[in-house]
């Protein structure tokens, strides 16, 4: 992507990564929120393991344990956007906030009211995912210290999961590869 000519990105994103040098979108883009992690103290340790509260992400390398609980965002967090496009910075500031400082826990698809209508107007509801009767997986991938790996896991079966090391270091790594590969394991 040509994210200097392209108007139309935004990126949710560590606040201060290791490898901030590489990501070019800081260069052509704007952040228009940072969401500040609590701090864990003696008082609030157990909201580190909680399923549910503000903060929560999907826990590292979930799809190597085939764990698909939330956990507490363990670093701040922001969403970038270009330089060039429009939108109500205020209003977009008080979403981004509400949704950072939403007390509940992850979302789940509840097919009734009117929440049944939206979701069956989405791509997955037009493939039919929500009505299907097998077996739904979800995978992921990932790079680490010049290694490559893939997992998926299987909603229906807890603890069933499958992961592999995808490609030789000598080939080099990218992201789309692991990706990818969590999509034929």
């Amino acid at each position: 992507m040509e994210l200097q000519s392209d108007e139309g990105w935004v990126v949710w994103c560590k606040a201060n990564p290791k490898d901030k040098a590489t990501q070019t979108f800081r260069e052509y883009g704007k952040c228009i929120f940072e969401g500040k992690r609590a701090k864990v103290t003696q008082t609030n340790d157990n909201q580190e393991r909680s399923l549910g509260g503000k903060h929560i992400t999907r826990a590292r390398g979930w799809w190597k344990r085939g764990d698909v609980d939330a956990c507490a965002a363990q670093t701040n967090m922001q969403c970038w956007a270009s330089n060039n496009m429009t939108f109500d910075d205020e209003q977009v500031a008080i979403q981004l906030s509400e949704a950072w400082e939403h007390d509940s826990g992850k979302d789940e698809v509840v097919l009734q009211g009117l929440e049944q209508h939206f979701c069956r107007g989405t791509e997955a509801g037009w493939f039919g995912c929500y009505d299907f009767a097998g077996e739904t997986w979800a995978g992921d991938g990932s790079v680490h210290k010049c290694a490559m790996g893939a997992g998926s896991v299987c909603f229906q079966r807890p603890g069933h999961s499958l992961t592999v090391r995808v490609g030789r270091e000598e080939e080099g790594v990218s992201s789309p590869r692991p990706e990818l590969a969590a999509i034929v394991v």
